[in-house]
């Protein structure tokens, strides 16, 4: 899963992990690598868990879309793969920060030694 992220992200395709070299938040003269929550079809959290009418038409409406992709491109099953898309973007968006929360530089500043990654993803080579 490591190798095809990385490939995706060479080609532009979104993958749960978005990666980036930007400055340092607090440090100016240094550059960081970043890792970012991404992923998603749909533009944040919220359009997968709020149980509102218009969320849920919303996602209604998003899975006619992934069918109708399906069909354009003369893929077979459109309709059951759409839906396991569907279930996994919202198990995804079920593991998002909040949208509020990605907006709090503090909690997003996290740094660590690159050989300490395994720590905190253990299952991700």
């Amino acid at each position: 899963m490591a190798s095809y992220f990385a490939y995706a992200a060479k080609i532009g395709v979104t993958n749960p992990l978005q990666q980036i070299i930007l400055t340092d938040y607090k440090d100016p003269n240094t550059y960081a690598f970043y890792l970012f929550q991404s992923g998603l079809g749909l533009p944040e959290r919220e359009y997968y868990l709020a149980e509102d009418a218009k969320s849920k038409e919303i996602r209604t409406k998003y899975v006619d879309l992934i069918v109708k992709e399906f069909d354009l491109v003369r893929l077979p099953d459109g309709e059951k793969d759409s839906r396991a898309i569907m279930d996994l973007e919202t198990k995804i968006a079920q593991q998002h920060m909040k949208k509020e929360d990605t907006r709090d530089i503090v909690k997003l500043y996290n740094p660590f030694p690159v050989d300490s990654l395994h720590a905190v993803m253990p299952n991700f080579n």
